[in-house]
């Protein structure tokens, strides 16, 4: 047993790292030497470095079968063995044993580690024992073959639209392809650049010689500084200059680049293949690092694509691959009576100024060995090929594409001189997943049969497609998915989701989902693959992948959305409805156990509000929009039949379903103070209203129990409605009111809209003592800001929500007076009288001629100040109703000089406020003169002196009046002769009056809000009376 290797691997971008012996080597151990512990006993220096201490390990080998007695000429097979280790921090051995006898020349090591450090031992075999000798032949005489140039019409080298070309190739043969005609196709299918770049300063030097001169050692910074000395035009480059920008880059790579170390060489590539010819040969001849092109991740990102796509459409770049030693190297090995190509057909292709030729791809290929480089440019330009072909199929029509390059591979496994490399790329683990995957499809699309012969032909199994389908099946089985259960089944075993992870989740879903449609009454096979694939029930899993992607969501929320995270963002949302309507399809068949249940429940919630906040910072991507409203509805759909009711309206059908409303409402409190919590406390309040149902029209029918049930429901969860109605928007708010209210008009009303005004009396009440007790300016306008919005949403309710018994019922409330009369005092106090506070004052005045007169006198005041905003005549209509006479009214109790100046300054706003399309003037001049007739007739009028009421004022009035109602002049001129009033205002009586109106903002935050809706009282309250607890 001899050392084949000794070394530590570090992973590349996938996890993966290749060993290759020279020679084949029959394996017999596999040693993992753990850190800081020497591999060898007599030999200083080799001390294994692997890390972390724990992870898991596959290895992957290929077996070539050894000649026996029994069998001297095995069959040339080569399989693909793989096992599977956990390391925990102690030295591993592992023994091959492989009967009969094989021999191996390449090791895949695949893992979550970070370094291995690894000893492998095995016996060399002869170079005799390799294979039998080869029967001495004659040589071949091949005749002498003309070399022809390819027409212009199709030569890229010399060609300005590299697309125009692809086109022209594939239209010259669509049904059988020949190798080469592929090949160009792929290389040439390629975008233009978009135009010239920017201009170059020449008093800044050459940028190129300036990154030679730069002093910096991080290879990362000089991959950055490269690209950024390419992009823009330079003049002509040296040999020297080339060479020398060439060897920085290899430096910067080093031996594995990752994965943006690879992005940022693409991008010079592409800036360079717009540069002058001596920078592109250097780089194409000197670039050493070349099989970073099969890593798929690259291609994740559509600016890396598009400079993949200039380099590998540059005519040097396309030429070098026509010279005699890279086609034939590609080409190698095929008969040779059909090595000759068409590269024109008659009937479908025209070569406008030739006649039709054929070329011969045979030349003297024996004659010359190929160079490192050409074999090099071969994995390279395969990689290129088979990452666009296989692993970028799914951002493109499936079927078609996936088609397409499965033809070109099949095409180059039928090559001896390019079959191994395909053969490689097709054991690297992201392309086996991929080929395994569309193989589960064959019943389904062609592409699964293409790729299934495929890996037939390179004699690499698949367990799940042990024997062969035929292309054409009378009467298809049904799709077999326990491949795309068994994925749904790893991605909940993953830590955290990867976009590679979100699209495998995407194409699986939707397969689960087609079958579920297709058997909706009896989708018993869906369990039954399930619990044969996996050990978790289906359901289970749906759901823990449907928690995996809301997480994943989560990570988009907070940003807008560039080209890269949407195509990503369309692959979740896809697979979010997906699932959902999975989950929905299949409940009425599950028993979801109790937490489960609570889980879905406040999963579907978190996805629809999160859906707005995608929606609120990405309204111009129309397909991110489109695809988020559709989640929306489709977890509504979701949750509403979670809670089915049972056929007697008196219970929900599925066990669980009573968590439905307490989880919507739960969920809008995780998220704190965040800047976005308004959406989440507004999209909650829609939800709700979205799931509660619609009123039914007749009473007697059977559905109105439904509606019953709903309401108690609703009462149950009163607590936390409480708590979402505290700090919901006004219009979420009287929409969410207004849909309580109307499930609860039926015959057995509970009072959900007296309960909502009391609810809102309760809050202006504690935000009253909160006031009294702690009036300093800071927390003053935070705590009026709380107020307004209570005082609106009673306005609201009372004019808009609530019938007009149910309204004066409430007025009626003796408790109810003191709230209202407690809260107006302290706003007019504090001049905070918005246009809520006049509309709520408007909605009271009729309910309120027969209440205390400190209610009516401050109703009066807020209206006379409601006056002076935006729409002052609603409130001015409302204020006759109140004055009843002065004893009654109290008149003698007010300050008359304040009293007197409100008025006059409501008189003057209505007169500045006129226009031609008031309604009702003549209403409004009957108020007018109505209130000043009431002036008069207080036992001192003279008392009552109008601050700031000129001749102006009192010229605009009678012209009104005269005009809207002429018999009411008289009365006018008499209460003018007799009431007091100037033009000026004293300082005193406007600060007084000072109104602020909704035009000033209340600044505030969250917690401050949050902070004054709360209704425990500090301790030493000063208050005369302790705050009602309403009932209902």
């Amino acid at each position: 047993m001899s050392l084949a290797y000794f070394g530590t691997l570090t992973p590349g971008p996938s996890g993966v790292a290749t060993i290759r012996f020279s020679v084949p080597v029959i394996l017999q151990t596999f040693r993992i030497v753990p850190n800081r512990v020497s591999a060898f006993k007599h030999v200083r220096g080799c001390t294994g470095e692997t890390s972390p201490s724990q992870f898991s390990l596959k290895i992957y080998s290929n077996a070539s079968m050894l000649p026996t007695e029994t069998e001297p000429k095995p069959k040339a097979t080569n399989t693909l063995l793989c096992t599977q280790l956990d390391y925990v921090d102690e030295m591993l051995d592992w023994k091959f044993s492989i009967t009969p006898r094989a021999s191996s020349r390449l090791v895949i090591v695949q893992g979550s580690y970070e370094k291995l450090t690894i000893a492998i031992y095995g016996r060399f075999l002869p170079e005799g024992s390799v294979e039998p000798p080869a029967p001495t032949l004659a040589p071949t005489v091949l005749p002498p073959v003309a070399t022809h140039a390819l027409p212009r019409s199709i030569d890229v080298s010399i060609l300005p639209n590299s697309s125009q070309t692809a086109k022209s190739l594939l239209m010259a043969n669509t049904a059988n392809p020949p190798l080469r005609h592929i090949l160009h196709s792929l290389l040439c299918y390629v975008t233009t650049p978009e135009g010239p770049f920017d201009e170059w300063d020449e008093s800044n030097g050459n940028p190129l010689e300036r990154l030679l001169e730069s002093d910096t050692i991080d290879a990362v910074e000089l991959m950055q500084e490269a690209v950024q000395a390419l992009r823009k035009p330079l003049p002509e480059i040296d040999e020297s200059t080339a060479t020398q920008f060439t060897s920085v880059v290899n430096e910067s790579l080093g031996e594995n680049p990752d994965t943006y170390t690879c992005k940022l060489l693409f991008e010079i590539l592409g800036y360079a293949s717009l540069q002058s010819d001596s920078l592109v040969k250097a780089l194409l001849f000197g670039i050493t690092s070349v099989t970073y092109l099969a890593d798929p991740r690259l291609l994740e990102d559509d600016i890396v694509s598009k400079h993949i796509e200039r380099w590998i459409s540059h005519p040097l770049v396309a030429q070098n691959l026509n010279e005699p030693s890279m086609r034939e190297y590609m080409l190698g090995g095929r008969d040779q009576e059909a090595a000759p190509e068409n590269w024109h057909d008659g009937n479908n292709f025209r070569c406008t100024g030739a006649a039709p030729s054929s070329i011969s791809v045979v030349t003297q290929f024996a004659e010359r060995s190929p160079f490192r480089t050409d074999l090099d440019m071969a994995i390279a330009y395969m990689g290129v090929a088979a990452v666009l072909s296989v692993v970028w199929w799914s951002r493109f029509p499936p079927d078609a594409v996936a088609c397409r390059a499965l033809s070109v591979l099949k095409l180059w496994a039928e090559s001896d001189g390019i079959c191994e490399i395909v053969r490689t790329l097709s054991l690297v683990p992201v392309f086996y997943e991929a080929l395994s995957e569309l193989t589960v499809d064959v019943p389904l699309h062609k592409s699964g049969l293409y790729a299934q012969q495929l890996l037939e032909a390179l004699n690499v199994s698949v367990d799940e497609n042990e024997a062969p389908v035929s292309e054409a099946t009378a009467a298809p089985e049904p799709p077999q998915l326990s491949g795309h259960l068994e994925v749904m089944a790893q991605i909940v075993e993953l830590h955290e989701l990867d976009d590679i992870a979100v699209k495998r989740v995407n194409v699986a879903s939707q397969r689960i989902l087609r079958l579920a449609k297709e058997t909706p009454e009896e989708p018993w096979s869906l369990f039954t693959d399930a619990h044969q694939s996996t050990s978790k029930t289906l359901m289970l899993t749906q759901i823990e992948v449907f928690g995996k992607l809301s997480d994943y969501m989560d990570k988009f929320v907070e940003t807008p959305l560039d080209a890269t995270s949407s195509s990503v963002m369309a692959n979740l949302l896809a697979a979010l409805v997906n699932v959902a309507e999975t989950v929905s399809l299949l409940l009425p068949h599950s028993n979801l156990p109790s937490r489960t249940a609570r889980s879905l429940a406040r999963l579907a919630t978190s996805v629809f509000i999160s859906c707005d906040l995608i929606l609120s910072r990405n309204r111009r991507q129309t397909q991110v929009v489109e695809q988020s409203h559709v989640v929306r509805e489709t977890c509504i759909q979701l949750l509403r039949t979670f809670v089915t009711l049972n056929e007697t309206y008196s219970a929900f059908q599925y066990p669980g379903a009573e968590h439905v409303l307490h989880q919507v409402l739960s969920v809008w409190l995780e998220y704190g103070t965040k800047d976005s919590m308004h959406i989440y406390v507004s999209q909650t309040a829609v939800l709700l209203e979205l799931l509660l149902p619609l009123p039914q029209s007749n009473p007697e029918d059977a559905l109105s129990l439904a509606q019953d049930f709903w309401v108690r429901e609703v009462v149950r969860v009163m607590h936390q409605l409480e708590q979402l109605l505290a700090v919901l928007p006004p219009r979420h708010w009287t929409s969410l009111a207004l849909r309580l209210v109307e499930l609860d008009g039926g015959n057995n009303s509970i009072g959900l809209g007296p309960w909502l005004a009391f609810n809102e009396l309760h809050t202006l009440r504690a935000l009253v003592g909160r006031v009294i007790l702690d009036a300093d300016a800071g927390k003053l306008a935070v705590m009026l800001h709380v107020a307004d919005r209570s005082i609106g949403l009673l306005g609201t309710l009372l004019r808009d929500v609530l019938r007009d018994e149910t309204a004066g019922l409430i007025i009626k409330d003796s408790r109810v007076v003191s709230a209202l009369v407690q809260c107006f005092e302290l706003l007019v106090d504090n001049h905070a009288t918005t246009n809520a506070t006049a509309g709520l004052a408007a909605a009271l005045a009729p309910y309120a001629t027969d209440e205390p007169r400190a209610l009516r006198r401050l109703l009066v005041t807020v209206l006379l100040r409601g006056c002076r905003s935006a729409t002052p005549f609603s409130s001015l209509l409302a204020i006759p109703t109140l004055l009843v006479p002065h004893r009654t009214f109290a008149t003698r109790d007010m300050d008359l000089d304040v009293f007197g100046t409100d008025i006059s300054l409501a008189l003057i706003a209505i007169c500045a406020a006129w226009n031609e399309n008031v309604q009702s003037p003549i209403e409004v001049c009957e108020a007018l003169v109505h209130i000043l007739e009431w002036v008069t007739e207080y036992e001192d009028p003279t008392s009552i002196h109008l601050h700031g009421f000129g001749q102006q004022a009192v010229d605009r009035i009678r012209a009104l009046t005269l005009e809207h109602a002429p018999d009411r002049v008289s009365a006018l001129d008499v209460s003018l002769a007799i009431i007091a009033s100037s033009e000026d205002v004293p300082d005193d009586l406007k600060a007084a009056t000072e109104v602020h109106f909704d035009g000033i903002p209340f600044t505030s935050t969250l917690a401050d809000l949050r902070s004054a809706t709360n209704r425990k009282q500090p301790q030493g309250s000063r208050e005369s009376t302790p705050p009602p607890t309403w009932a209902f």
